[in-house]
This record gives structure tokens, sequence and C-alpha cells, in this order.
């Protein structure tokens, strides 16, 4: 197959015709193109090559099923030539080349704000994914691609449809975000949140977590405990809680045993007054991850946390008054924590203020609530923490 301007590539689908190429790697080429009507779209040709000859067409059609505002569309799939060719909606770019781009403008990585957005975004795919029991199992920052002001995820269920582990073909650049379930050949319900918690370190750092050859990555995942150094403060403990819980679900014995070593670790330094780490602590109650749930515990390490001003812990005291959970529903005191958080600049706590005040005057104008909102205008992704 000859892949050059003005070539039309489809088999029996002549209406397709390449415009120029997008980019190249050790997989194929992708192509801007045009479709049927004329429409805009991406060409990607996959190389089935010894490794990849078996396509899996059933997991193929299930991409073509999946519709979300945060999804890539399918538009179809081929097989000829040794090549496999998908359609795409064509994006404006991915977040990989936008990473360069902040490394070039002399920044360490994307801005936290816009980061944030990004982030929310790919959440809300990924949510759409695992409702369909879908796992993506290649979140990098390559496949999270630019679409106007948003952000669309993209080539859910390819490693799949190709019957490969990603590990297996997709070379170090990809095992630098996969989960440790997955060199045992795994999957879990995290195993996307961990690549996507390993991907935002490397957007927001412009560094990967895990250094080396496929041999130390993959060593690293499995024995290492991950230095989140390089982030501030407030970011870290917030990647650190999302790895252990989708490491703690693993089915791996030595992962479950690391997990209930970092939490002993966590109990230790809360015991010992850390902020922090009882904000940790009482999260893993809260959620029953690697300990009992306790609701009522949960509350009194939180509260702890929180007296000590630790907005992240004000904000989750805040949710346990205004839902009643392990305490009793007290919507003052939610309030009077909202507001501790939100001065301290919390916006899902401002959020929550704007909330309330709406349903307390329904006949106010929102204008009198607090005014500062995400730039996104959602709520920021640790609202529900």
């Amino acid at each position: 197959m000859i892949l050059q301007p003005g070539s039309r590539p489809v088999p029996n689908y002549p209406d397709y015709k390449l415009i120029r190429r997008l980019g190249a790697g050790g997989f194929g080429e992708v192509w801007h193109a045009s479709g049927p009507g004329g429409v805009n779209v991406a060409l990607k040709f996959i190389r089935l090559d010894s490794h990849l000859r078996t396509v899996e067409l059933r997991s193929l059609e299930l991409m073509k099923s999946i519709r979300h505002p945060n999804l890539v569309s399918l538009f179809g799939a081929w097989k000829g030539d040794n090549w496999l060719i998908l359609a795409m909606e064509l994006c404006d770019g991915s977040l990989q080349e936008k990473l360069e781009e902040a490394l070039r403008n002399n920044l360490p990585g994307i801005p936290l704000g816009e980061l944030l957005k990004y982030m929310v975004d790919a959440a809300n795919g990924l949510d759409a994914l695992n409702a369909k029991q879908v796992q993506h199992r290649d979140i990098k920052p390559a496949n999270l691609l630019l679409l106007g002001s948003g952000l669309k995820v993209a080539n859910f269920g390819l490693a799949k449809a190709l019957q490969q582990t990603v590990a297996s073909n997709s070379g170090a650049g990809t095992v630098a975000y996969l989960a440790p379930e997955c060199f045992n050949g795994e999957l879990t319900l995290q195993t996307d949140q961990y690549s996507l918690a390993v991907t935002y370190y490397h957007l927001r750092t412009g560094d990967l977590l895990f250094k080396g050859d496929q041999a130390q990555i993959m060593y690293s995942h499995l024995q290492l405990e991950p230095n989140l150094s390089d982030l501030p403060h407030a970011e870290r403990i917030i990647l650190a809680r999302e790895q252990y819980i989708a490491s703690q679900k693993n089915s791996s014995n030595y992962l479950r045993k690391i997990c209930r070593q970092r939490l002993a670790t966590w109990r230790d330094h809360a015991e010992r007054g850390m902020a922090e780490a009882q904000w940790l602590y009482a999260d893993c109650l809260l959620e029953g991850v690697g300990v009992t749930k306790n609701q009522v515990a949960a509350a009194r390490w939180f509260r702890k946390a929180a007296d000590q001003g630790f907005p992240l812990a004000q904000m989750s005291l805040a949710n346990r008054y205004y839902r009643g959970e392990g305490v009793v529903q007290d919507m003052q005191e939610a309030i009077r924590w909202y507001s501790k958080a939100a001065d301290q600049g919390q916006l899902s706590a401002q959020s929550m203020l704007r909330l309330i005040h709406a349903k307390q005057n329904p006949s106010a104008e929102t204008s009198v609530a607090p005014k500062s909102r995400s730039r996104s205008g959602k709520e920021p992704w640790w609202k529900f923490w």
C-alpha cells in the first residue's frame, strides 16, 4: 500500500482521499483525509506484522458503538494488505504536543488550571467506557486528543482488538504509563485510573514517573514507591491517593502487601498529628479501601486534619455534614467548613456554597453567592472526595 497525498487507500471506499500525513511511529501512520461528503477525518494505518496478525473485529465494532463527547468517534475499520485502517474523528492535536509546546516555552509542564480541565474531560471519557465494561488499556498523553477547547480520549479498545498486551507491542513509551497488574496480563476497574495518574504526573512535570528500559520501568512500577517530590504538595498527596487505590484493588498479593504497608505508614503519621496523613487515612476509612469501612471514624479523622487548617480535609468534613455521613446532618456546620475550604481556594467548596445558597434562596440572583468558579465551568476533579 502506497500512502501519499491524493491516494485512496481504503478498499472499496474511494471517497476516502489522503490529504497530508499527521504523524508516524512504530505502529504505522496517521493521515488527515477527506471522507464521504468531503468530511475531514483522521485515517490511522496500523501495520499488521507477524506480531499483530490477529484483529478482534468485535472489539472494533464495540469502539464504533460507544458515543460520548469525550471519546473520539470511530467511523469505520477495514483490513487489507497487512494493514488495519481506522477512520476516526479528526482532532486538533494531543496532550503530548501540548506538553512539548509548554517545554519549548520553558515551563516545567502544562499549567495546573489548564491541565485540570483536560483531566476532567479524560476522566469523563473513561467513566463512559467503564460504564460499558470497557478498559482503555493504553492511556498516555498521545491518546488524549484536543478538539476545540475540550479533550477526547482516543484509541480505546484498540489494544484488545489487536489481541496483544500493551506492554508487548507498544514500546517503552507506553510501558511508562502501565498499571502494575498489566505486566501480569491482568486488568482491574482501576487500571486506567492508575495510568491517568501517571499521565498527569508526566504532563505536570515534564518527566516520566519511572525511567529506563522496559525491564527497569516494569520493575519500578511493581516494586518501587513513586517519587512525587516534583509536584506541589497538595497535588502530591492526591496523586498518591489515586495510585494507592488503584494498586490496592489489584489482584496481586505482592501489591496488596505493599499497599497494607503504605496504609500502616499513613496511620502511624496520622496518629502523630500529620494533617495530610490524617486526611488520607480518613479517606481510606470512608471508602473501605484497605481497611474496614467506617464513616464515623472517617469523619473523626477528617475533623482532626480540618482543625489543623488542611483544606482538602475541610472540604471532606463539610461533605460529611452536608450528607449526614458519619455525623449528624448539619447544614450550618457544612457551610462553616465549606467556607473555610473556599477561603483557601478550594473551587469545589465555592461551588457547594453556591449550590446551597441557590437551594436556600430559590428566587434570589445567583450573583449573591460566591462568584469564583473553575475555568472550565465544571466541578474540579476532587469534588466528590
